[in-house]
């Protein structure tokens, strides 16, 4: 709240964003793991974490749905839906085809 307090006191005018408030305009995400705990679970795939009753690596958090203008996205699969026109694009270009900006 104090974020969109100051955005828009030097304005003059009401708050519009940066609150969850009806009537305001709100984009949020959707995760399951604490993120003052580890910031990395905000990351689209997550974190590794150490299981402690396995001993093994895991991996947790990752953004689970995203909220944008009042539409619900599936953060998953977007990554997912990018995965895959990646491979098609791979795919499509033949193996010798300069990108920019990339060393051979």
């Amino acid at each position: 709240m104090y974020g969109a307090e100051e955005i828009f006191k030097p304005l003059k005018k009401p708050i519009e964003f940066g609150v969850i408030r009806e009537g305001l305009l709100a984009d949020m995400i959707i995760i399951d793991e604490n993120p003052l705990q580890n910031l990395k679970v905000l990351y689209g795939t997550g974190a590794v974490r150490l299981n402690d009753a396995t001993g093994k690596p895991e991996r947790v958090g990752g953004v689970k749905y995203t909220i944008k203008d009042g539409i619900v996205y599936d953060a998953k699969q977007l990554l997912k839906d990018v995965e895959n026109m990646v491979i098609r694009q791979k795919a499509e270009r033949p193996a010798n085809t300069k990108v920019p900006g990339q060393q051979n």
